[in-house]
């Protein structure tokens, strides 16, 4: 091989591993790549963004979708509203640390803009301002400090953010719902210092702590809460802040066949973090939809035969559906469970279609009972629960899930199953057996209003018409 063809050769080399190097980096928690959200779930940032102990040990809440940020995962509380004592993750902010503080990661990046998201600047720089970020973050709050007091100064993108200079200072409080992988700031005064704040998609409000329930899991307005495209089944509401039934079993008085003691993993709950754990019955309406058993979330029996949890209400209800979390990846551990009201079954989980960490279930028929009680029956298997609704619609809601509304009930009284007015149709409409909704009765007495005065009218014209022919 001739020198040259040599040169060109391992120049190719070169060229080929600095291109499988940039497609194979890893994500760079100090830069922002782990608040991020389109970074966070490729596989190269697993091992970045989710700490300690196995991936995933620091999710949690329903369907996982929420993250721990405390400093000390041993502080985690695994609720929304939990506190860090020992301070927050980079990029986050106390008491609850899931307020995101994107100018942590921005200062460390390599750009003209940099050194105005550290608190320690001393150069001002006079806009316009145009700052290209690393990475694309959701933001509500841009927080803008200049060297003087300046009414003028504004983001100019991304738009939609309402600025407003505060009282007596050089700081523009900039608000909106954002998401933007650039800032443009105007105005007539230099800044100093600039400060990047938003929620995780999954939460709003001024602490990221209130859970946002769109429909098909989109995000909700970062300040405001409301979604664009409606709720999640469920809820309901301008914000889909409101539940469309109350789960009857919550709190309630338990019981189960057996308790399992787990020895020998981690368990992290309550700001602790240790290798035993009880599994009781009253972790399973507790209120914490947590799939993961490490969070000590779940209740769960020994290995036995015909292993069986059960609730006992306040009163009789009548009772039609419920709905059961599944421990986390063990979505076969529940297969042919059995549903029963007092002695009477509800359901028997069968199919393929059953095995999921959600259950929805929907009895063959409505029963009245205080009981219910979920079992496996046949050959030594353990009973996971990890967390148990009974449901029963609020007013003005019924059918499945409590999805379908009955808003022309008089006083929102309907059937929770069919939807049948308890006490009527309100003023102006009436109950329509075909379609099983109240509908306006106005409509049909204009038509038999209107008919006869059309014809009356026609008729007359042709009277007189003849009279004056005559």
């Amino acid at each position: 091989m001739s020198s040259g063809n040599l040169i060109t050769f391992c120049t190719g080399i070169l060229l080929m591993l600095s291109i499988e190097q940039i497609f194979t980096i890893q994500c760079n928690d100090t830069q922002g790549d782990c608040v991020a959200d389109d970074k966070r779930g490729e596989d190269s940032c697993k091992s970045t963004c989710f700490r300690n102990l196995d991936y995933g040990t620091d999710l949690f809440g329903k369907d996982q979708k929420f993250q721990c940020h405390c400093k000390n995962i041993t502080d985690c509380g695994f609720r929304i509203l939990s506190e860090c004592e020992r301070g927050c993750s980079l990029g986050y902010k106390l008491p609850y640390c899931q307020r995101r503080k994107y100018h942590e990661f921005i200062q460390n990046e390599r750009n003209n803009y940099s050194h105005l998201f550290s608190s320690h600047n001393q150069i001002a720089v006079k806009p316009q301002i145009r700052i290209q970020f690393r990475n694309t973050y959701r933001f509500n709050t841009v927080a803008i400090y200049s060297n003087y007091s300046d009414s003028t100064m504004r983001v100019t993108y991304p738009g939609g953010m309402e600025c407003n200079l505060k009282p007596n200072t050089n700081k523009t409080m900039c608000t909106g719902d954002a998401t933007a992988d650039k800032l443009y700031i105007d105005g007539k005064a230099g800044v100093n210092h600039i400060k990047l704040i938003g929620c995780p998609p999954e939460l709003y409000g001024k602490n990221c702590t209130n859970e946002c329930h769109c429909s098909r899991g989109e995000s909700c307005h970062q300040i405001s809460g409301i979604c664009k495209n409606g709720c999640e089944d469920g809820w309901h509401g301008k914000k889909c802040d409101k539940q469309t039934y109350v789960n009857i079993a919550q709190g309630k008085q338990t019981n189960q066949t057996s308790i399992y003691r787990k020895l020998g993993e981690n368990i992290c709950y309550n700001g602790k973090c240790s290798e035993f754990d009880i599994m009781t019955s009253d972790k399973a309406v507790d209120g914490n939809f947590d799939h993961a058993v490490p969070h000590k979330s779940c209740a769960q029996t020994k290995s036995e035969t015909d292993p069986y949890w059960q609730v006992t209400l306040d009163k009789p209800y009548m009772i039609s559906q419920l709905r059961i979390y599944n421990q986390m990846n063990e979505s076969q551990s529940l297969e042919g469970f059995k549903v029963y009201l007092e002695s009477t079954l509800c359901f028997e989980g069968r199919k393929d279609k059953y095995m999921k960490e959600v259950i929805n279930i929907k009895c063959q028929k409505p029963v009245n009972s205080s009981n219910v009680k979920i079992s496996l029956e046949g050959k030594k298997r353990r009973l996971t629960l990890c967390e148990v609704e009974v449901l029963q619609c609020v007013p003005g809601f019924y059918g499945d899930m409590c999805k379908e509304h009955c808003e022309f009930c008089e006083g929102s009284k309907c059937d929770q199953v069919t939807g049948y007015c308890e006490e009527g149709c309100v003023i102006e409409y009436y109950w329509d057996n075909n379609s099983k909704k109240c509908k306006e009765k106005c409509k049909y007495i204009l038509v038999y209003i209107l008919v006869p005065l059309t014809l009356f009218a026609v008729l007359n014209v042709g009277i007189s018409a003849a009279i004056s022919c005559w």
